[in-house]
């Protein structure tokens, strides 16, 4: 272009040509060529690059210089911010006539915090099954196990408990031990009168629980005694032992 100041020439492709050589002794010959002005490049500065978990869409911040640039900015891809908690690659890229550049940078965004209570870690053994109280604070979905299952257990016996979140947006655990101690069974004994008739007699055991296994143990209080024989009579060995005077 004739006359063009290049110094302020717009990025693109422009055709040139030579002017001037002229003499007594000579014959000019003007070529073209072509000039290319390309993209100033613009200085990009990625900020706000961590944030946590509320639900919402979490942006960077993005500043250039010179000021004012418009940019386009990805995260994994998509001009969308993203909400969930996770880490994310952030690509801001220059979107103007006269400057060019990008930058890439992560973006990442931690689980909110949950706090989580234990409770009922004490019970009596029933035959049931004893889960313990969870409280979660925000409250939130929460995983426990119990010596490492998930099955909640019902014998006798301490059991390791661990409650942590279950939603990837959120972050809490708790810790504790459930201690099932042996219930109390109530035992009923019944058929205390019987007549001997030369077998063995036993008590009547019932178990509330009913079907628990006992122990019956029997012990002389009293010896059973056919006859009392007296010595009213005051003859000692040398009595007859029969009944009658003088024994009564």
């Amino acid at each position: 272009r004739s006359g063009t100041d290049t110094a302020v020439l717009s990025p693109g492709t422009y055709t040139i040509y030579s002017g001037g050589a002229y003499g007594a002794n000579y014959v000019s010959t003007h070529g073209t060529g072509t000039l290319t002005v390309g993209k100033q490049a613009a200085n990009i500065t990625i900020a706000d690059a961590s944030a946590v978990y509320d639900g919402t869409n979490k942006g960077v911040s993005v500043t250039t210089d010179p000021a004012g640039i418009d940019v386009a900015v990805t995260y994994d891809g998509s001009t969308t911010a993203p909400v969930d908690a996770g880490t994310y690659e952030v690509v801001v890229t220059v979107d103007d006539a006269n400057y060019g550049g990008s930058v890439t940078g992560t973006l990442e965004i931690t689980p909110a915090p949950v706090t989580i209570t234990l409770s009922k870690l004490a019970a009596k053994f029933n035959g049931s099954a004893k889960a313990v109280g969870v409280k979660a604070t925000p409250a939130v979905d929460v995983e426990v196990s119990y010596d490492g299952a998930a099955t909640v257990p019902s014998a006798v016996g301490s059991y390791a408990v661990v409650a942590k979140t279950s939603d990837a947006n959120y972050s809490g655990e708790a810790t504790g031990t459930l201690v099932i101690d042996k219930g109390t069974a109530f035992i009923i004994p019944s058929n205390f009168t019987q007549m001997a008739d030369g077998t063995e007699k036993h008590l009547t055991i019932d178990t509330d629980p009913a079907g628990l296994d006992t122990t019956v143990s029997y012990i002389q209080v009293n010896p059973a005694i056919d006859a009392i024989l007296l010595d009213v009579g005051n003859e000692g060995a040398t009595a007859s032992g029969t009944p009658g005077s003088p024994w009564q």
